[in-house]
């Protein structure tokens, strides 16, 4: 009887210590720390590098502002930390950092086997190839034979295999770690194809000596879906980056701007704007924010479709066209739900 009584207490103590882990969640962390850790990948212009001001800037790195905003008030508050793609699971588990926007690909192994979460899709692209014009490549099967590189280990190596395994084609595949070595070896002509998503092709062909040598082509291998991760079992934590994501959505939806939203948060007479500007009922409550959580993410970062113009669009070096990254209404495939 005494060992049970003492086991009995050893579980209750486990239980009362989950209870308090559970409750010091990210966001009790962030808000302690006053500032959110986010992790980004190999520095990628359009998606996470250093401007000539040494600040960081991009597509990612946006949509940690925006979750600081929405959390701390104050989009300025975010550490940037430069994890690598293969470390962002575990610098995730770890609690190194709050926030991954490495640009993983959504996939269903990795939501459900490596104890990460991805809260929404925030980016609809596919995986395609770079080549030099003189090539003149026009189609996947123009490269049998030809070696293509590719970041090791990421769902662009299975899925070039598998397309050119179902067409009983060969190619030659060159992985390497990390996105910047891919690259390199592509642009001293180690490999025929560079093979990624275009948003991140256009952002390094900027870089090279003469962009207009290279092509990306128009086909895709895959229509995939990237978005942000955070830690598996943290579901506040995963709400608040899904709701931030959708807020951007959102403000494409109602036509809300930064220059604007203030404004409209206390003349608009449509209850969902209200609700995703605070001015009306407690969804910042049920979250653990202020209520004006929406407000701040959309005028201190902006709607969807300025954080898409600026790092990748029109106002870009890149200039890619938005595609699928457009609202339903506009043939795109973004929708967000109520407020």
């Amino acid at each position: 009887m005494k060992h049970l009584k003492t086991g009995l207490i050893g579980l209750a103590s486990l239980l009362a210590a989950g209870t308090v882990a559970q409750a010091e969640g990210v966001l009790d962390r962030v808000k302690a720390r006053g500032e959110l850790r986010c992790g980004v990948g190999d520095p990628t212009p359009g998606w996470h590098s250093l401007n000539n001001d040494n600040r960081w800037v991009g597509f990612g790195v946006d949509y940690c502002r925006a979750v600081a905003a929405a959390v701390l008030g104050d989009a300025e508050k975010v550490a940037v930390m430069p994890i690598g793609w293969a470390q962002s699971y575990e610098a995730l588990r770890s609690g190194e950092v709050d926030i991954a926007t490495t640009s993983h690909t959504y996939r269903i192994e990795r939501d459900t086997g490596l104890q990460v979460n991805f809260p929404s899709a925030y980016f609809f692209t596919g995986i395609t190839v770079m080549t030099r014009k003189e090539h003149e490549i026009r189609s996947f099967e123009d490269l049998e034979g030809a070696t293509i590189c590719h970041i090791s280990g990421s769902s662009d190596e299975a899925t070039i295999a598998e397309w050119y395994r179902a067409r009983g084609l060969k190619f030659k595949s060159l992985p390497f770690d990390t996105m910047t070595a891919v690259s390199e070896a592509y642009s001293k002509g180690r490999c025929d194809a560079f093979a990624t998503e275009p948003a991140l092709l256009a952002g390094f062909r900027i870089g090279y000596a003469d962009p207009e040598e290279h092509e990306i082509l128009n086909d895709l291998f895959s229509i995939d879906a990237l978005g942000p991760m955070v830690v598996e079992g943290d579901e506040q934590w995963n709400n608040i980056t899904r709701s931030v994501i959708f807020a951007t959505v959102a403000a494409d939806q109602y036509g809300l701007t930064e220059a604007n939203a203030a404004e409209v948060a206390q003349n608009s007479d449509n209850a969902s704007v209200r609700r995703l500007l605070g001015t009306e009922g407690e969804l910042g409550k049920f979250m653990g924010l202020s209520a004006d959580w929406g407000l701040q993410v959309i005028t201190q970062v902006g709607a969807y479709s300025a954080i898409y113009d600026r790092n990748l669009g029109k106002g870009s070096a890149s200039k890619i066209e938005p595609g699928f990254n457009r609202l339903v209404r506009d043939g795109g495939l973004f929708w967000s739900p109520s407020f």
